[in-house]
């Protein structure tokens, strides 16, 4: 009896661990790269045409949109991004961008993420 008392306590003891150590779908702990950069430098640097940062950016974004195409599969036939072409999702970021210049990069790419996986939804 003792042993399974024993049992139950480091069995509870791990499931409020596990519990309190889960994954949380919107909780980011650390972006790298272009992401983290703020919206308010991610604007500025279109404006000054700096094309070599600008390039950073663009491959920052299309290396995540890539890397979320992976695990959304195609609804009806048709995967999110068919929805929109480069000059479109770059005008959004900036259009997100330049209402939310503190933010981060990051944050206006998973708003067009959002956006387009609802779209994809829709068709």
């Amino acid at each position: 009896m003792t042993r399974f008392v024993v049992f139950l306590a480091v069995f509870v003891f791990l499931a409020a661990q596990a519990s309190a150590n889960a994954y949380e779908p919107n909780k980011i702990t650390s972006i790298y790269g272009a992401g983290s950069v703020s919206c308010g430098d991610f604007v500025a640097t279109r404006q000054e045409s700096d094309l070599q940062k600008i390039g950073r950016f663009k491959q920052w974004i299309y290396g995540y949109f890539t890397a979320v195409s992976m695990y959304y599969p195609p609804a009806n036939n048709k995967h999110f991004l068919e929805t929109a072409n480069h000059e479109s999702i770059m005008a959004r970021i900036d259009s997100y961008c330049r209402k939310n210049p503190a933010a981060n990069l990051h944050d206006a790419v998973k708003s067009l993420q959002d956006d387009l996986l609802q779209v994809g939804k829709r068709k």
